[in-house]
């Protein structure tokens, strides 16, 4: 390491080390701190393979807000019961881009036409 370094230094993030397990949380406390009273009010929604679902649920508890989440139906087992124990109300959908893409494109009523589907 050192030939390759000099007299440079490695410093590593292990994700193990994070809240959720992933650096997913960074970014969903940002967002999540950033949302008015109105917005949080209604709570936070995410659609993922699982790991932002976790940070989405995580970011929810830490400002005080419900969480909606959809993840793809062979998502990891572990990870969707960590979305479940970090108070998320998880929705299983098939796996495929267009499930997320209703999402992307219409937005909250989408999400809950899609989440009733």
């Amino acid at each position: 390491m050192a030939d390759v370094l000099g007299r440079g230094a490695a410093v590593l993030k292990l994700e193990c080390f994070q809240h959720t397990g992933t650096f997913k949380a960074r970014g969903a406390l940002s967002v999540a701190r950033s949302l008015h009273t109105e917005q949080l009010a209604r709570g936070v929604t995410a659609a993922s393979a699982a790991n932002h679902a976790i940070a989405a649920a995580w970011a929810a508890r830490q400002v005080g807000a419900s969480a909606k989440v959809v993840i793809r139906a062979n998502a990891n087992p572990f990870r969707i019961a960590m979305a479940k124990a970090q108070g998320a109300e998880v929705i299983m959908k098939a796996p495929g881009a267009q499930t997320y893409l209703r999402l992307m494109v219409r937005g909250m009523p989408a999400f809950e036409a899609l989440v009733k589907s």
